[in-house]
């Protein structure tokens, strides 16, 4: 993760750990409608999802 410090950030969990994700521990985090976007998504174990709040 550029940019950030391994003590800048979390990593957290949604809906019973369907969705985990990391955010800033200062600034904007996770609202709502990400996390529902996110759990939407057909992911598989190991791959990746990038939402850029467009």
């Amino acid at each position: 993760m550029s940019g950030f410090s391994d003590s800048d950030l979390t990593r957290d969990s949604f809906i019973g750990g369907r969705v985990w994700l990391w955010q800033p521990r200062r600034g904007y985090r996770a609202g709502v409608d990400p996390v529902l976007l996110a759990a939407a998504v057909p992911a598989r174990p190991g791959q990746r999802v990038l939402e850029l709040g467009c």
